[in-house]
């Protein structure tokens, strides 16, 4: 999973406005959606999606510690279908089941589980989740992509294959970010943490904008 300060780097990369209604769609256990309901206030909505029940009630739990009030839940399994009208949001979250390989040094036991392949095989499920999540997105809307891996396979070969079937979207190169975030931003538009630079877990994110 990604870590707090990641999770709250990718809402930030989002950003959504005061007031906006935002799916999460993969909440659970619940970090990203708290921040999200933080930016968008008490005036906005979130609706935390995720295909394991027992994460959601964990993210309802911290909900309700944190005192959000404005976090709805949603059992659904992404790679399937969405329970929601397509072209209904202005920001949508997807931060995809990864293998975890930006996690390595909290969970070096990630090295010894995972196959070969198995970076190629979650980019499949992932541009399936995209795909979906994406649908949600209205026009001049927002979705942000993000893994807790540095694997092309996982970051930028998702991204390329999602653009080449859905050129409606268009990766935001210069998107107005938190200050905090400018430095991790490539020229590529894609946002970029790595153990070996900055200390952080490694992770990829990018925030996409439908254009037409």
């Amino acid at each position: 999973y990604v870590q707090s300060e990641s999770s709250q780097w990718i809402a930030r990369l989002l950003a959504p406005t005061p007031g906006a209604v935002i799916v999460d769609c993969a909440a659970a256990p619940g970090g990203k959606a708290s921040h999200l309901a933080e930016l968008a206030g008490p005036k906005g909505r979130v609706i935390a999606l995720d295909i394991n029940h027992a994460g959601l009630l964990r993210a309802r739990k911290s909900a309700l510690t944190l005192g959000h009030r404005n976090i709805d839940l949603v059992c659904a399994d992404l790679t399937a279908a969405t329970p929601f009208r397509a072209g209904q949001f202005g920001f949508v979250m997807l931060d995809a089941p990864c293998t975890g390989l930006g996690t390595l040094r909290e969970h070096p036991e990630i090295r010894w589980r995972l196959k070969p392949d198995d970076p190629a095989r979650m980019g499949q499920v992932q541009l399936r989740m995209l795909t979906q999540a994406a649908g949600l997105t209205r026009l001049g809307g927002a979705i942000v992509y993000s893994v807790c891996s540095l694997a092309p396979e996982e970051g930028s070969h998702v991204i390329d294959a999602f653009l080449a079937q859905r050129p409606e979207f268009a990766i935001e190169h210069k998107p107005a970010v938190h200050p905090a975030l400018a430095g991790a931003l490539q020229p590529d538009g894609t946002l970029v943490t790595r153990p070996d630079l900055d200390g952080r877990d490694g992770f990829f994110a990018v925030r996409l904008k439908r254009v037409r």
